[in-house]
């Protein structure tokens, strides 16, 4: 019980590079992505890809493949590729001048 918002934060610290799945309540899809965590909504993909499977995922193109598997999805916008590319929402508004330096050593915390 209590907040998801610090889940997004601790998978990335436990190596977690991207998330695949059929569904994902929306304040936690857009925490992943706040905290530069990829997470993508996929149809259908349990019925494709078993646990352990190692996965490529283009986000950009929309597509995930795994071994002769190769599933496509939407891709993501380009504003949520460009806050996943910096690293997470505070580094993008530091990177794009919206927050002074300081703000990404604290959100970091």
């Amino acid at each position: 019980m209590g907040s998801s918002r610090p889940v997004a934060t601790l998978l990335k610290h436990l190596g977690v590079s991207a998330l695949v799945a059929e569904e994902f309540n929306s304040l936690f899809l857009r925490n992943a992505i706040n905290n530069g965590l990829p997470a993508v909504t996929v149809p259908d993909v349990r019925n494709h890809i078993d646990e352990g499977d190692e996965l490529t995922v283009h986000l950009s193109q929309g597509w995930l493949s795994s071994g002769d598997v190769r599933i496509e999805f939407a891709p993501l916008p380009r504003m949520v590729l460009d806050i996943l590319d910096a690293g997470g929402l505070i580094p993008r508004l530091v990177r794009d001048g919206y927050l002074p330096e300081e703000q990404k050593a604290a959100a970091v915390r």
